[in-house]
């Protein structure tokens, strides 16, 4: 789906999928809004000749601890809110591999405090995640293969790049 700086949504989209969950703030919203429409069987279209100018990170600083913390925190409702059954066991082990990974490179940073405080607040926002997760999949028109036809699989090449500029 696309960035939230740079999309277009039909009102539809909005009233069916419910709109932005006001539980996120600052990073992944749109991912999570994205997912949920895809997996009510909305599509995105990209259009190449549009130019949209977006300073990433500008107002909270790339890896601040802001962004280290709602980045963290965001991503992971956005995977255990959203995935299938069957793709969540699938991803699960990236997923650990990748939040390992993180953990080292942000201790490096002097940002693991952020880190942990994010997955330790995820933990505690569990329950009502759980709650919005078992919505989700009742109203899920994309069956799982779907779905994984539509994720990237070279995840990792954008992590190693680094945020974009």
């Amino acid at each position: 789906g696309p960035c939230g700086a740079a999309a277009l949504y039909r009102r539809r989209l909005l009233e069916e999928t419910g709109g932005f969950d006001e539980d996120f703030f600052l990073v992944h919203e749109d991912s999570d809004l994205n997912l949920r429409a895809q997996l009510l069987g909305h599509r995105c279209l990209f259009v190449p000749a549009a130019r949209v100018r977006h300073r990433v990170n500008t107002s909270i600083g790339t890896f601040s601890e802001t962004y280290v913390y709602y980045g963290h925190r965001n991503s992971e409702a956005v995977f255990w809110k959203n995935m299938p059954p069957t793709l969540l066991l699938l991803y699960l082990p990236e997923r650990i591999l990748f939040d390992l990974a993180a953990l080292l490179y942000f201790l490096r940073r002097r940002r693991g405090r952020a880190f942990a405080r994010a997955k330790l607040d995820f933990l505690r926002s569990l329950p009502a995640v759980w709650r919005k997760r078992r919505e989700v999949q009742r109203g899920r028109k994309l069956s799982a293969r779907q779905l994984r036809g539509l994720l990237d699989r070279n995840w990792l090449r954008y992590r190693r790049k680094g945020p974009r500029r």
